[in-house]
């Protein structure tokens, strides 16, 4: 996107035939990056209409014209004209060429034709309809709409969300760059949220992650806005990194756990997602650790993870989520957050929050590496 931007605003072949390569890198990288080529259909159309980024020199007049035509004929250092953008659709056309070039390369030059749409017809292959999403202590087949924006409004920091959202005011207050750079920056943001939040299964914020990068230059807008404002803004602005920062220092080095305070302080995230929200396997290093100084001589484990608990020195007795749907026998239960999320969504289904819901009755006796919660059963 960044080469084609550069393309639109000085269109030569090798800017052209920048954006093709480049598109093609995107598209060996992940499948999921077709989404990229009507984007850059419609990047291509509204720099068709958009007014150039710099203004070309009037053209002199005819006469002006014919007195000079023979002295700058061939002068050094005579200004040279303007490449002439290809049409979008041709444009396009060469991109798709080149970016094709390129995925070929990237797969070894296979002698099937049809690689990449037989590729592409594999990413659903996995999927299936009848797996329960969950979302704020509750599970249905097929997951919501309003997944993935309420996944980004608990999964990021709330300075990142206070700073957006001032930025969009700065924005709708018609302090805006040209129409394409704020096309460059809202379109892809906008397609791809919007895409994924209708096709790809509820999993995890993980999929809004090409999003990011376009709001947090939109959001940036806000420098020279602040630099040229009153005191008020500028330690506002302050207050609000320093947030940022605090935040970091608190959940590292378990970022992949990280949730914001709308979920509570301290945040519980297990409440509202599961899955690589919050819960990828990650975390067997700061058990063995744990258990190290802890020792337990046997204990039942829930392990939600493609790793082997066993390599860590992490040996309790597998457990299963169908296993926590009911008070538990006496011991310790080490327990993925991913499990304890729809441990506690079943047993509220059926028992509400009553004693039959042993985990609404029952606070973990230590969390560690925001991944794993430790409860003793008496």
């Amino acid at each position: 996107l960044w080469m084609l931007r550069r393309y639109v605003d000085e269109p030569n072949r090798l800017r052209l035939a920048l954006a093709g390569i480049t598109l093609g890198q995107a598209l060996g990288a992940k499948i999921s990056a077709v989404i990229l080529v009507p984007i850059a259909l419609v990047l291509l159309l509204l720099a068709g209409y958009a007014p150039p980024s710099h203004a070309e020199p009037a053209k002199p007049s005819s006469s002006a014209s014919r007195k000079s035509k023979g002295s700058a004929k061939g002068a050094p250092g005579a200004a040279a004209s303007v490449p002439r953008r290809f049409s979008p659709l041709m444009s396009l056309a060469i991109m798709l060429v080149l970016a094709a070039l390129v995925v070929w390369a990237l797969y070894f030059f296979p002698s099937d034709p049809w690689f990449y749409l037989r590729g592409l017809a594999t990413v659903n292959r996995d999927h299936d309809p009848g797996y329960f999403a969950y979302l704020m202590g509750e599970m249905r087949p097929g997951g919501w709409y309003s997944y993935f924006l309420i996944a980004y409004l608990v999964k990021t920091p709330i300075p990142s969300l206070i700073l957006l959202a001032a930025a969009g005011v700065v924005f709708f207050r018609r302090r805006r760059a040209g129409l394409l750079d704020e096309a460059f920056l809202l379109i892809p943001a906008l397609t791809f949220f919007v895409g994924y939040s209708f096709t790809a299964d509820n999993l995890g914020v993980r999929y809004l992650i090409p999003c990011y990068p376009f709001l947090m230059i939109f959001t940036a807008r806000l420098g020279p806005v602040v630099t040229a404002g009153k005191a008020w803004a500028k330690a506002a602005l302050v207050a609000l990194l320093v947030w940022l920062i605090v935040e970091f220092a608190v959940i590292w080095p378990d970022h992949l756990a990280y949730f914001n305070e709308i979920t509570g302080v301290p945040p519980q995230g297990s409440r509202w997602l599961d899955d690589s929200n919050l819960d990828w396997g990650q975390g067997l290093v700061q058990l063995q650790e744990y258990l190290r100084e802890h020792p337990v001589a046997d204990f039942h484990l829930c392990y939600f993870g493609s790793a082997s608990p066993a390599y860590y020195g992490v040996a309790g007795r597998d457990i299963q989520v169908k296993d926590l749907l009911s008070p538990p026998p006496a011991g310790t239960y080490i327990l993925s957050a991913h499990c304890v999320a729809r441990a506690r969504a079943e047993l509220a289904r059926s028992y509400g929050e009553g004693s039959g819901n042993w985990l609404a009755q029952t606070a973990p006796k230590t969390v560690v590496g925001h991944a794993f919660e430790i409860y003793e059963i008496r």
